[in-house]
């Protein structure tokens, strides 16, 4: 079988010293722009709309031109299916494709994050990022995988409602950023480590991990200093006293502490 290819039969170079070859003419069997205009209609996607209305409403070379080269241009809605399509590239076959077209694709900046609750799937795609989750025994995996897939099981415990899309900021907190999770499991704070500063103590009140993702974090306790960079993280035992400095970014992660956790109006 012939690997599925975009392309176009080979013209004749207009520096040949001989006669130019004629065109080798290519036989497909292509469809029309009306039936191409049902079938992205079908998608429901409100990029495709203006290519959609272009194909129905004039479909002379000009606005075929105008939609082709549409395509093929850089365009941030369309992103979404290139990102569908690296998915599949990665994972030919698996049941998990077509479910995870239900989802919605999202792209962080740098410091933004996302809270998901227990029962949305989700995958990570590409880019760095640092996550962190209650202790659980009971992950389910929805695809994109070669384990086990328990379907009965994570049918019982998908939620099937679309969700607003729950990115979080996170907010000053002394000399850390702290990513306001309405749970009491875990504390997750952003620290922007300065050369300059002084040492800034980490409290002893509960176990923590220091993780450092740029540059370098040097943490001292009782006399003894290590340091550690991107990638690499230290466990700090809870009552342990503990000063952090360096230059870059580090994350800590904790249990949340008392008054760590944001007013959730109630829920």
């Amino acid at each position: 079988m012939a690997t599925p290819a975009l392309r176009l039969p080979p013209l004749p170079r207009a520096s040949a010293p001989a006669p130019a070859p004629a065109p080798a003419p290519d036989f497909d069997s292509a469809i029309w722009p009306g039936e191409c205009a049902d079938l992205m209609d079908r998608l429901d996607v409100p990029d495709l709309r203006p290519f959609i209305g272009a194909l129905r409403d004039d479909v002379d070379q000009g606005a075929l031109r105008d939609v082709f080269t549409g395509f093929l241009s850089p365009c941030a809605g369309l992103a979404d299916f290139r990102a569908y399509l690296a998915v599949a590239r990665a994972h030919p076959g698996d049941p998990g494709l077509l479910p995870a077209l239900m989802l919605r694709h999202v792209r962080l900046a740098p410091g933004e994050a996302l809270c998901l609750g227990a029962g949305v799937p989700h995958a990570y795609l590409s880019g760095l990022g640092v996550e962190i989750m209650a202790s659980s025994d009971n992950v389910l995996r929805c695809g994109l995988t070669s384990k086990h897939i328990d379907r009965d099981e994570l049918l019982k415990v998908v939620r099937f409602s679309a969700l607003p899309t729950p990115v979080l900021l996170p907010r000053a907190e002394g000399d850390e950023h702290v990513y306001p999770a309405p749970v009491e499991d875990f504390r997750l704070s952003r620290m922007a480590l300065d050369a300059r500063a002084r040492p800034r103590p980490l409290g002893p009140g509960a176990p923590q991990i220091v993780l450092c993702t740029r540059g370098e974090a040097h943490l001292t306790s009782a006399g003894i200093s290590l340091r550690i960079g991107p990638g690499h993280a230290v466990y700090v035992p809870a009552r342990e006293r503990v000063t952090v400095t360096g230059q870059g970014t580090a994350f800590r992660a904790t249990v949340a502490l008392s008054g760590d956790r944001p007013d959730t109006g109630g829920h």
